[in-house]
């Protein structure tokens, strides 16, 4: 995969990217209290949300975890980093399980939930990081002594993962039903010139939006003609709109990297120095929006029912807003202490 920053440790098709997938999980985030999944109050408008969530939005994990494989990669391969595994292990200890210990702690203290059962089960987001730890784990061993075609077979053989049982304790679920995304970003990385044809041009690009869309617009179809499913939320119970689904998971990895690339193609002097700024706090406001975002539940908790009127369809994206403005400018304060730096 072709790039015009290839001897810069910050790949800019990898900050335009990540920056795009966390005002993804941020969106969907704020959309959850309205779906079923959190089901904090009733919703007229839960059909639609379901539908644009659980369908237009529902590579964005894939798609997040997938660029971090991907830079993982450049950093491992490209750049010689974290050749020793002491330091490695170190290195991800420190940036991973760290900050999921302390915010674990707070939110367990603020919520009154179990700070012991959270720390190791963890049901808020702070899941990613140690499914994210133990991404790293596996994949510098395979990145070490797996080599040639073996990474194909290997990535394949990951697909596997994800029949496995949801085994919430330290997120093992989580990491068999995303290791194949994180593992795909590697290789990505690795044979991004082999990959490019198919990747960057104008007509893969063409191919890949429009592949993409009809597979949206089969999603609406089917979701329009089952009313059931309207009533109940749950979309992903029917098994053609499932199956579609697990197919959008993986392509969104591809229409992002298309999209993005063929951009910095054609425009080799674009800098993105916004998406700079937003991807060097992305990890922090990971970290805090989910906390704001039940503080202002637990204190604010009428104006979540106002989605249930006229103004419904604008409450989470107004609540989007204000979550993550106040998750960057809370991200941007602790980052201008030591210890800040040092968690975020």
């Amino acid at each position: 995969m072709s790039t015009n920053k290839s001897n810069s440790p910050q790949l800019i098709n990898i900050v335009i990217l990540r920056s795009f997938a966390i005002i993804a999980v941020v969106l969907y985030h704020c959309f959850c209290p309205w779906l079923f999944a959190w089901n904090w109050t009733e919703c007229q408008m839960r059909p639609f949300y379901s539908y644009f969530l659980e369908c237009v939005l529902v590579g964005r994990m894939p798609l997040f975890i997938c660029v971090s494989g991907y830079l993982f990669s450049y950093l491992l391969n490209e750049r010689s980093k974290y050749q020793e595994f002491s330091n490695f292990l170190l290195n991800k200890t420190k940036r991973l399980l760290l900050p999921c210990v302390l915010f674990s702690f707070i939110m367990s203290i603020t919520f009154k939930s179990n700070p012991l059962y959270d720390l190791f089960y963890t049901p808020y987001h702070l899941w990613f990081l140690k499914m994210l730890f133990l991404c790293f784990l596996l994949t510098w061993i395979l990145g070490k002594y797996v080599k040639g075609k073996y990474q194909i077979i290997f990535l394949v053989l990951s697909l596997g993962f994800m029949i496995l049982p949801n085994i919430k304790f330290f997120s093992l679920g989580q990491f068999f039903k995303y290791y194949f995304f994180f593992y795909e970003g590697f290789l990505f990385c690795k044979y991004r010139k082999k990959i490019s044809p198919y990747i960057d041009s104008k007509t893969a690009l063409l191919v890949h939006l429009s592949v993409y869309t009809i597979m949206c617009l089969i999603v609406a179809y089917l979701y329009y003609m089952n009313q059931s499913l309207i009533n109940d939320d749950i979309i992903h119970i029917n098994k053609p709109i499932a199956a579609i689904r697990i197919l959008m998971r993986f392509y969104t990895v591809i229409v992002g990297f298309s999209i993005v690339d063929y951009i910095i193609i054609n425009h080799q002097s674009y800098e993105g120095v916004l998406f700079k700024k937003l991807n060097n706090l992305s990890y922090g406001i990971y970290l805090l929006h989910i906390y704001f975002l039940n503080v202002l539940h637990d204190h604010f908790f009428y104006v979540f029912e106002l989605a249930n009127n006229a103004i419904g369809l604008v409450c989470p994206l107004v609540l989007f807003i204000i979550v993550f403005s106040i998750s960057i400018f809370f991200t941007w304060l602790f980052k201008l202490t030591k210890f800040g730096r040092y968690i975020l």
